[in-house]
């Protein structure tokens, strides 16, 4: 493809374009994703997280105390709605298991799939729906602010 034909397509047109280029910045370098810090590494959500999956809804099986819960509907793009909360009967492992604790990122799987809001506590005690996913950091180093970029990052990848 030569230059004139890449118009369409700024970034190719960039001098951060291609590998190892020499107009990479002093303390940047760049990486299959572009130029980025030279302390930054580039991974997947794999490494970082490990992915729980939110309680299953079936009234037959569902016994306890009824607590609040978030679904789909309250987690909103980078925010979490909490006007409304249904709530589910739930067992003292499932309270265990399911509660939400302050700084958790919650994406949805399913309606706008992808969609992101970090849980900031509140309310005291609320749990989370099967169609929610909670990645949960792997290490000290899943900071409040990768999961805040992360978030902002899933919630950027399905508005484009």
């Amino acid at each position: 493809m030569d230059n004139e034909n890449n118009s369409q397509f700024p970034i190719l047109n960039s001098p951060f374009s291609t590998l190892h280029s020499p107009l990479v910045p002093p303390g940047y370098k760049q990486t299959e994703v572009g130029v980025i810090p030279e302390e930054w590494e580039v991974s997947t959500v794999g490494p970082e997280f490990e992915i729980k999956l939110g309680k299953m809804l079936d009234a037959e099986k569902n016994v306890g105390v009824p607590k609040p819960y978030l679904g789909n509907k309250a987690v909103q793009w980078d925010r979490i709605d909490i006007s409304d909360l249904p709530t589910v009967p739930m067992s003292r492992p499932d309270i265990e298991r399911f509660r939400l604790r302050k700084g958790d990122l919650l994406v949805c799987e399913g309606g706008e799939v992808g969609r992101a809001a970090i849980w900031d506590a509140p309310i005291e005690e609320c749990y989370y729906q099967r169609g929610v996913l909670l990645p949960k950091g792997t290490s000290p180093a899943t900071s409040i602010t990768r999961l805040r970029f992360t978030a902002y990052g899933c919630n950027a990848a399905t508005v484009v």
